[in-house]
């Protein structure tokens, strides 16, 4: 049996998966390519992104982690740089893929979060900068005062601007290095799957971090980014058309059950024989003829908060062990109801 290799290490087979995976999976085919020769540019540049660190943290000294220690994902490569000695001053240099570019709506949450959501925990932001050159150093200005609110949108960043002298063609930021803990896809399994003490304080810790940032809406339906003028405002969520926000949600979900259409119509492997077809075309045609039983009439212009969009593990739980699922999915609800009773009696 050939094994095609993808990101991350994984393989996909090309009799089980490939053909019979929904997904174009001629597009992560390339990646592992991609991403090879991206990092071997990198590699060759460690120079480049010592004085990057230096540049934004305002130091002399730096030392690039070894590759081993360099950490990768879907989107972006980040690197390990111990600034002022080696055993100091850990930072990531987060460096976006050229073919994955999201570092604009990136640097737009985390100024929304520190701006209004203080109680969130996120690693310390020291600077970024756009593929255009455009560079921003927040380096003792620890966000102080970094966007000023007006009554609409654009949101106005008042922060200070310089040209890199050197930068990534695809953007980059600096953000201080998590040294404590380890990931949560990494602990999953052997800790919290089996301690339901541990599970009740992440579900709590989830909820607080949702609650909060749900706290402070939005005027539409869309992504935040930053601007290259240093205007924080909404663009258009993924799969929607470019420069789309809504204000309501049935045009945002139809829109998206329009990309679905569009999949089935132009992607080869979209429907596996007409059987499959008919299935899905018919599943599209109830959602449209059912979507007012499922938008509130009452919240359908909103509010519109920031939400958690990417948080989970993988998706072996909910189809091996459904029931597992089912009951850590029932244990959350609880923790989260239980959370926002107490946010609404203080």
């Amino acid at each position: 049996m050939a094994f095609l290799p993808l990101l991350r290490g994984s393989c996909i087979s090309l009799e089980d998966a490939a053909l019979t995976d929904d997904d174009n999976i001629l597009h992560r085919l390339d990646d592992p390519r991609k991403l090879e020769k991206f990092w071997a540019h990198l590699t060759t540049h460690q120079a480049w992104i010592k004085a990057l660190v230096a540049y934004y943290y305002w130091t002399k000294h730096c030392r690039v982690a070894d590759e081993a220690n360099w950490l990768f994902g879907s989107y972006d490569v980040c690197v390990p740089v111990y600034a002022n000695g080696p055993s100091r001053d850990r930072v990531l240099v987060r460096i976006s893929l050229p073919h994955k570019e999201e570092l604009r709506s990136e640097v737009a949450r985390y100024f929304r979060i520190h701006e209004n959501c203080p109680t969130v925990p996120s690693p310390t932001l020291y600077g970024f900068g756009f593929p255009d050159g455009q560079t921003t150093i927040l380096r003792d200005t620890a966000f102080s005062n970094p966007v000023s609110y007006y009554a609409d949108y654009p949101l106005v960043a008042r922060i200070p601007r310089r040209m890199a002298i050197c930068r990534a063609a695809t953007g980059d930021m600096v953000i201080g290095s998590v040294e404590s803990g380890r990931m949560l896809s990494d602990t999953w399994a052997t800790h919290l799957l089996e301690d339901k003490a541990r599970r009740q304080t992440l579900f709590s810790d989830l909820a607080k971090i949702m609650l909060s940032l749900s706290c402070f809406p939005m005027p539409r339906i869309g992504s935040l980014a930053l601007n290259n003028t240093g205007h924080l405002g909404l663009i258009n969520r993924t799969l929607t058309l470019r420069h789309s926000t809504y204000r309501s949600v049935e045009p945002y979900v139809l829109d998206l059950l329009q990309c679905y259409d569009n999949r089935i119509c132009y992607q080869p492997n979209a429907s596996h024989n007409e059987k499959n077809g008919e299935e899905q075309f018919t599943a599209l045609t109830m959602v449209r003829r059912l979507l007012h039983q499922f938008v509130s009439r009452q919240y359908r212009n909103g509010p519109f908060g920031l939400n958690l969009t990417d948080l989970h593990l993988n998706d072996r739980e909910h189809g091996e062990h459904p029931q597992t699922f089912e009951n850590i999915l029932a244990e959350f609800i609880d923790a989260f109801e239980e959370v926002e009773y107490q946010e609404r009696v203080r």
